[in-house]
């Protein structure tokens, strides 16, 4: 709504009274879109919360399967180690020769 009133155009009580009522209806739309922008604003910060708690139990977990991963490494590591150690003893010392 665009509205255009010099000051000087206001001659008689009627033109003030009109002049009131527009300004006391954008007023109130005024007051509706910063209550909706309140709300969003509010929608906004709850949801960076909760992805920022998102994120730290992702992280989290990452960590957590990265250390699993790491001892199941090194424990297949021991056992191709033990594997090959024990095949290596039970090789005959002749064979080693060429």
């Amino acid at each position: 709504m665009t509205l255009t009133i010099r000051f000087g155009a206001i001659l008689d009580k009627d033109a003030a009274d009109k002049l009131s009522k527009t300004v006391d209806e954008a007023c109130l739309l005024l007051a509706e879109y910063n209550g909706r922008l309140a709300a969003e604003l509010e929608d906004r910060r709850q949801l960076a919360r909760m992805l920022t708690e998102y994120i730290s139990s992702q992280r989290e977990a990452l960590t957590e399967r990265e250390k699993k991963l790491e001892a199941r490494h090194c424990r297949h590591n021991h056992t191709i180690n033990n594997i090959q150690r024990t095949e290596s003893e039970s090789v005959p010392p002749s064979l080693y020769t060429v």
